[in-house]
């Protein structure tokens, strides 16, 4: 099974729970980072998950604030990354 990680927090708790259904239908695997902080972009950011496939962003004021600093940060590890948003995923 391929190894998601999606940028969550408990404001995105809807978009999560229809990710992680569908995944599981896909029989993909899901790894769910809380992202509450701003701290807690940058720490994620700086630690990314080993053995991860791609990264998809729920909708969310947190990560919507770093978005450019998520991109840039996936692009370098070269993870695929989409998200629900079409400005999320026009830049």
């Amino acid at each position: 099974a391929r190894r998601h990680v999606a940028f969550s927090a408990s404001a995105a708790a809807g978009a999560v729970a229809q990710i992680s259904r569908v995944s599981a239908e896909l029989g993909a695997e899901l790894v769910l980072v809380e992202t509450r902080t701003d701290a807690n972009v940058t720490e994620l950011l700086e630690n990314m998950p080993d053995a991860i496939d791609a990264v998809f962003l729920v909708p969310d004021s947190t990560v919507n604030a770093r978005l450019s600093d998520i991109l840039k940060r996936t692009a370098q590890l070269s993870l695929p990354t989409s998200g629900p948003s079409t400005a999320q995923v026009e830049e």
